[in-house]
């Protein structure tokens, strides 16, 4: 017979049936990083009164108005420490009484709970959540420029017989828990030094209670090139293996 805890709340020996669902956070990698668990609790409260029902009533509703705690059946090894999770085991249906027939609310109340909580898979392999890089190419050929007349079209006239080449590498990445390491610049003798950002995001800040944590951590590049000859080789990288 199974007793069901949640924080210091203790529900009487086989008053709740529970059904465990676990899905898998997919990323945008295709990698899966984290492990859904929703735990459906369906429950009948019972008393000697309408006044000890309402009372029970009152302190479920109380014993669930906190997100973040641990919740566990007794005597087994099934629970969740709110610790270990993403951001803290949520109630994302607080308790809710959908039968209003049958005598309910005399000396039973029959009542549902949904609680769920992202456990990360702690797969290395998986930390990377997105990752995208593109290069765009530019100069090389001549250049012109369209002088004004004062009468008739404008004279397109040729400035430069040939540009120099450039190219952009730019791209972004997100780490789960920590941020990812970019890519090395492609071509460093003609890298621009002096305008080749690295942007760091802040994370956010998730969740509630013990297992509030940081996650998402962006971090973007931007390097930029330029040579008198073409840059050759250069093809994106995808995300790093592990």
């Amino acid at each position: 017979m199974f007793q069901l805890t949640y924080g210091p709340y203790t529900h009487q020996p086989g008053e709740c049936k529970i059904d465990i669902t676990r899905s898998a956070g997919v990323s945008s990698q295709g990698t899966i990083a984290t492990v859904l668990h929703t735990w459906n609790i369906a429950g009948r409260l019972q008393g000697d009164s309408v006044a000890a029902v309402n009372q029970l009533v009152a302190e479920l509703q109380r014993g669930y108005a906190t997100h973040g705690l641990d919740v566990a059946l007794v005597g087994t090894n099934l629970g969740i420490k709110s610790a270990d999770t993403l951001g803290g085991i949520r109630v994302v249906t607080p308790p809710y009484f959908p039968d209003g027939g049958n005598a309910e609310g005399s000396t039973f109340r029959s009542y549902q709970i949904v609680l769920e909580a992202e456990i990360p898979t702690g797969d290395p392999a998986t930390e990377v959540l997105e990752w995208q890089q593109s290069i765009t190419f530019t100069g090389g050929g001549p250049r012109f420029v369209f002088l004004p007349n004062l009468n008739g079209l404008p004279t397109k006239q040729m400035v430069q017989q040939a540009t120099t080449f450039r190219a952009s590498q730019i791209g972004s990445a997100k780490g789960l828990s920590g941020y990812p390491v970019p890519p090395p610049p492609i071509w460093v003798y003609a890298l621009h030094q002096d305008t080749c950002p690295v942007t760091v995001g802040a994370p956010t800040l998730y969740g509630t209670g013990s297992g509030r944590q940081l996650k998402d951590f962006v971090i973007t590049w931007d390097y930029e090139y330029e040579d008198s000859a073409p840059l050759i080789g250069g093809l994106p990288t995808s995300r790093p293996a592990v």
